[in-house]
């Protein structure tokens, strides 16, 4: 497995990776051209800082999974891609990227509420092949103790696999539940911490 930084250029990537982890389930019937706008705008507003942020291949080449985590006060220049590039959707379309905008920025402030300390927040996490992002999230967990990081923090919605963290150490700090998502739907949040 080759594990090296994440690059601007890994977004597309990144975003197809999403599209075929969540479209059916976050966004079904919906047109593909929506689902490639949210996730390339997910991917956009979770890659913050390089330095914490990477891939992994099996090939060298595909990605195979990544993680985008960043410090609190990194930038990022997403909510400036997202309003050029919305008019390309339908009307009902930019209600439901608004929504999910909203969703993803409500997220991080819950987050961001409960954090304390000298922290780093992994962002989003993604694998779509066994045993590639265990190496990745070890890598970053690694590099937080070496550079003095008190913890790492992550939320994590009821539609996604939320004890993996519970199963590799990190704490629930807090539980949100019925959550208002996109076109009525609703999960429970999990914000997860591990401390070094």
């Amino acid at each position: 497995m080759t594990i090296r930084f994440f690059q601007p250029r890994d977004i597309e990537a990144a975003s197809f990776l999403a599209f075929n982890a969540w479209m059916a389930e976050d966004l079904p019937g919906h047109r593909s051209e929506l689902g490639c706008f949210i996730y390339g705008y997910m991917a956009r507003y979770y890659f913050r800082n390089p330095q914490y942020s990477r891939v992994a291949s099996a090939d060298g080449q595909t990605i195979d999974a990544f993680l985008l985590a960043y410090r609190p006060g990194d930038e990022t220049d997403a909510d400036d891609w997202f309003d050029a590039n919305i008019g390309r959707l339908n009307e009902q379309e930019r209600r439901i990227a608004l929504e999910y905008q909203t969703y993803l920025k409500t997220q991080s402030k819950r987050l961001s509420s409960v954090a304390e300390g000298n922290y780093l927040v992994a962002g989003l996490f993604i694998s779509c092949k066994k045993g590639a992002g265990a190496p990745l999230m070890q890598m970053l967990l690694e590099q937080c103790k070496q550079e003095g990081f008190d913890s790492l923090y992550l939320w994590a919605d009821s539609a996604c696999n939320h004890t993996y963290y519970e199963k590799r150490g990190f704490i629930t700090v807090a539980h949100h539940a019925d959550c208002d998502f996109v076109d009525g739907q609703k999960f429970d949040i999990f914000v997860f911490r591990k401390d070094f």
